[in-house]
């Protein structure tokens, strides 16, 4: 259906939610294939910006009068059905999409490179962008967050292979569209359960990942996986993991009779990186510009982010916000902190009361195994994303638990403002290098922000 009211390019298309990281390059791409483009969000955000400044035409709020008689509309898995707009279209009797059928559409149009996993996938697929265009080869891409050599999520170029302009593409697991991605190239990072709201157990996000396999195979298309994908996968997929060395003391990747500098701390990122040098590799380009690539990239907004590194009342400090959000991701980020050996602050944002409850023992597992390496833990309060606390009881009893383990819990985002006005003077005065680490997927940014401008002053 979307294929049929798409080929001709007669219909205007309208996104719901277009200043989402997701949705706001797929609006851009659409507009740059030659489609009159318009979209929408509640909130003002970068990427509605840069889209706007591509040409697609934008507003904020709910406005339906906006929308042009008989577009084509695709909105974000967020937008609810009583949304404004969804529900004028629906009225209308237009057409309106999840955008699933949509990146099954666009994918089709190019030689696909789709990134896949749990974790790592924004950094993976930023990162293999990167490369190809660092060494001129202007490719396509769509990323789930702004890289930091470019300060943009998406790309548009010429570049082919096997006959196809190239597109990478994050493919997000967490509302199962990237099944609908027509990949030529899937790469898994790790596979893992992150969603326990979408997700009951690891077999059904496994059958994501089947399918995506399974459409690469009918492609005729090339597998690849990493080595924190289990054997146990592999050997359900019938599929081969990656052969490659990594040293996390020295950052170096050895894959294919090659030594590679990794200019990313992590042992993660060195699994990271053998994707990249194995795809570049099978696109045909040498060791000299894998090597480029690896070597120069500086990653993607909110993975390890510096906001500030200088001196404060005689201390040492380096502010840090990261996305980490799981379990594993929070391990990640201490595993490169603990190695600098200075006092650490950890702020945490939980995201989502479903996870937080799903995953709790590994958080505080994560925490206790950290807790002698001079790091203090705090709990900002839950980024909800729309779920209330009223249909969880058991939270009361898991918050409880979370204080049992010396975890200091703002309830509010005045405790947070006060604990920096007062408790984090003081700990200045008392040490001589410190980290403050801010973690979460929801509003910990604005936690981080909110320190940044203190610590500035």
């Amino acid at each position: 259906m979307v294929e049929i009211l798409l080929k001709d390019k007669k219909y205007p298309i309208h996104i719901i939610g277009g200043g989402g990281v997701g949705m706001s390059g797929l609006a851009a791409l659409l507009f740059r294939l030659g489609f009159e483009v318009s979209a929408s969000d509640q909130n003002n955000s970068d990427y509605l910006k840069l889209i706007e400044k591509q040409g697609v035409r934008t507003w904020i709020g709910s406005q339906p009068q906006n929308i042009k008689e008989n577009s084509v509309t695709f909105y974000s898995t967020a937008i609810p059905k009583d949304d404004k707009e969804r529900s004028f279209v629906d009225q209308q009797n237009w057409p309106s999409f999840r955008r699933h059928p949509l990146l099954q559409f666009i994918t089709k149009q190019f030689f696909t490179i789709a990134i896949c996993g749990t974790h790592g996938k924004t950094t993976t697929s930023a990162w293999l962008a990167y490369t190809f265009l660092k060494n001129n080869k202007k490719i396509n891409a769509l990323i789930g967050g702004k890289l930091k050599d470019y300060k943009t999520n998406f790309f548009f170029g010429d570049y082919c292979f096997e006959g196809k302009p190239v597109l990478v593409i994050e493919a997000d697991e967490s509302d199962e569209s990237f099944e609908y991605i027509d990949a030529n190239i899937t790469a898994i990072t790790n596979v893992e359960l992150d969603h326990p709201d979408h997700f009951s157990d690891i077999s059904q996000i496994e059958k994501c990942f089947f399918q995506i396999i399974e459409t690469t195979k009918k492609n005729r298309g090339k597998i690849f996986l990493s080595q924190q994908v289990s054997q146990d996968f592999s050997q359900k997929t019938q599929l081969d993991i990656l052969s490659y060395k990594t040293n996390s003391e020295k950052n170096i990747l050895e894959f294919d009779k090659c030594k590679y500098l990794v200019n990313l701390n992590g042992e993660h990122n060195l699994h990271n990186s053998s994707i990249v040098a194995s795809i570049t590799s099978y696109c045909g380009l040498t060791t000299n510009e894998t090597s480029i690539g690896l070597e120069t990239f500086t990653g993607v907004s909110r993975r390890m982010d510096l906001l500030l590194d200088k001196k404060v009342d005689n201390c040492d400090i380096k502010l840090i916000d990261d996305y980490a959000h799981h379990p594993t991701e929070i391990e990640a980020v201490f595993s490169v902190l603990a190695r600098e050996e200075k006092s650490i602050i950890c702020l945490w944002e939980p995201h989502r009361i479903s996870r937080f409850l799903h995953f709790l023992n590994g958080f505080l597992g994560v925490f206790s195994k950290y807790s002698d390496k001079n790091i203090e833990f705090y709990m900002l309060p839950i980024f909800t994303a729309g779920e209330k606390e009223k249909d969880f009881i058991e939270l009361a009893k898991a918050k409880e638990k979370v204080e049992n383990y010396g975890i200091t819990l703002f309830v509010t985002k005045e405790e947070h403002s006060s604990w920096l006005q007062n408790s984090l003077n003081i700990k200045l005065k008392q040490s001589n290098d410190l980290i403050i680490v801010y973690l979460g997927a929801g509003k910990a940014s604005f936690f981080a922000n909110e320190c940044k401008e203190l610590l500035s002053k």
